[in-house]
C-alpha cells in the first residue's frame, strides 16, 4: 500500500484522482504505527512536507498531507522541523482567507506539539492576538479549542510573562466569556479552561505570599480604604435607620443611580447592582433586593447603637495579629472603589458582630484561592 501511495503521489503524469485516492488513503493508514513506520522509511515525510510548502497546491491536498504528518509527529518519526514549515503554518493559522476549518484545525495542532518539544524558536512569531482572533469562531468550537491549547502551550514557553498577561486580559477573558462559555462545553475544551484558569490565576501567587506593609509601600491603599468610609460615614448617618432599619426602603436602587452624585443617594445603600466586569448574555432586567443575613441585627428603629466614625476605620496596624496578604488588600480596594455602598453595609455587619473584616476577607481569598 505504502508503494502504491508513493507512486501515485511522486508521478509527474496528471492524475488527480489518483493522487486525490493516495491523499485520502495516505491521511486514513497513517493512524497505524506499521504503515506509519514503512511509509517514513522510504521518504514518505519528504514528499508530503514538499506538498505542504508547496504554494501551488490546493487547501484540500494541503489538509490530507497535514493529517499524516500529524500521525508521524505522534509516532516521533519527524526529525526536527524547518523554519520553512513552521513559517508556512503560522501563516495557514493568521492567514485572512477563508480557509478550510480542518486546515486550521491541523496546523494549530502540529503547531502545539512543535512548542512542547520546545526545540523551535520560530514559535516566538506566534502572536497570541493572532490566536485570539479563531476564539471567536462559534460555529466551529474545535477550532477554538485547539487555538487555546496553542495559547496554553505558549504561555508555558520562554516568553511566558508576556503571554500570560495577554491571556489575563478583560478582552480575552470577555472574549472567552461571550463565545465560549455562553455554549455547552465538551471535556477536551473544559480541560483547556482549567489549564488556562490555573495559568492566569498563578499570577497572583506572589501577591496571595507577601503580607502587606501598613507602614510602608501598601500605606496609601489603607488610607484610600478608611478614606472611603470616613466619606461615606455621614451619608450612613442620614440614611433612614442606617443599618438597623435596613428593610424598611422596599425601594430597590436601579441601574439608573449609578449616574447620579453620591450626595443625592438617600435610599439604602444595601440595594446596590453588583455590576460583573465580565460581559454576560443580555437577560431581561430584574431589581436587585437584599435580603438581611444572619449576621445582621434585628431592625429597630433606635440609632443610638450605629457605629461612630471613627470605629469604622479598618485596623491595619502592626500590632495586630492579623496576617494580610497583598492580594486580599487589593481585593478589599476593588470591593470598595466599585461597590461602595454594598461596601460600608459589610464593614457595619461586620462591627455589629465584633468581626474583623480583614480578617474575614484574608480567609475569603484563601477559601477561593485553594478552590479555584
Amino acid at each position: 500500500m505504502v508503494k502504491q501511495i508513493i507512486v501515485r503521489l511522486g508521478s509527474e503524469v496528471s492524475d488527480i484522482d489518483g493522487k486525490l485516492w493516495a491523499l485520502s488513503k495516505l491521511s486514513t493508514l497513517s493512524g497505524d504505527p506499521v504503515f506509519a513506520k514503512a511509509f517514513f522509511t522510504i521518504d514518505g515525510y519528504k514528499i508530503i512536507k514538499e506538498m505542504i510548502l508547496n504554494i501551488a497546491e490546493s487547501h484540500s491536498n494541503i489538509t490530507y498531507c497535514l493529517r499524516s504528518f500529524i500521525w508521524l509527529m505522534h509516532y516521533q518519526l519527524v526529525p526536527t522541523i524547518e523554519d520553512e514549515f513552521v513559517r508556512r503554518l503560522i501563516d495557514f493559522v493568521n492567514s485572512e482567507q477563508h480557509l478550510p476549518v480542518e486546515l486550521i484545525k491541523c496546523s494549530l495542532v502540529i503547531l502545539e506539539k512543535v512548542v512542547q518539544r520546545k526545540e523551535h524558536t520560530m514559535m516566538t512569531q506566534v502572536d497570541v492576538p493572532d490566536l485570539i482572533q479563531h476564539l471567536w469562531n462559534r460555529e466551529s468550537p474545535i477550532i477554538q479549542e485547539k487555538a487555546l491549547a496553542l495559547i496554553n502551550a505558549l504561555a508555558q514557553g520562554p516568553d511566558s510573562l508576556k503571554i500570560l498577561g495577554s491571556m489575563a486580559s478583560k478582552q480575552t477573558r470577555d472574549t472567552i466569556q461571550k463565545n465560549i462559555l455562553c455554549d455547552d462545553i465538551n471535556p477536551s475544551m473544559a480541560h483547556e479552561l482549567y489549564v488556562y484558569q490555573s495559568l492566569i490565576l498563578g499570577l497572583l501567587e506572589d501577591r496571595l505570599t507577601s503580607m502587606i506593609d501598613p507602614l510602608g509601600t501598601d500605606a496609601k491603599y489603607i488610607l484610600e480604604l478608611n478614606s472611603i468610609l470616613e466619606s461615606a460615614t455621614e451619608d450612613t448617618q442620614n440614611m433612614k435607620g442606617s443599618v438597623f432599619s435596613l428593610t424598611e426602603d422596599s425601594r430597590p436602587v436601579t441601574l439608573l443611580d449609578k449616574y447620579l452624585p453620591a450626595v443625592m443617594i438617600n435610599k439604602s445603600f444595601v440595594n446596590e447592582d453588583f455590576v460583573c466586569s465580565t460581559p454576560q448574555p443580555i437577560k431581561a432586567v430584574k431589581k436587585a433586593s437584599y435580603s438581611r443575613s444572619k449576621s445582621t441585627p434585628t431592625p429597630s428603629s433606635d440609632t443610638k447603637n450605629l457605629p461612630k466614625r471613627h470605629s469604622l476605620m479598618i485596623d491595619f496596624s502592626s500590632n495586630s495579629s492579623i496576617l494580610i496578604c497583598r492580594f486580599t488588600l487589593e481585593c478589599m480596594l476593588y470591593f470598595a472603589r466599585r461597590y461602595r455602598r454594598t461596601f460600608v453595609r459589610v464593614i457595619l455587619e461586620e462591627k455589629a458582630s465584633s468581626r474583623s473584616f480583614p480578617y474575614t476577607c484574608e480567609r475569603l481569598v484563601k477559601l477561593l484561592s485553594d478552590l479555584l
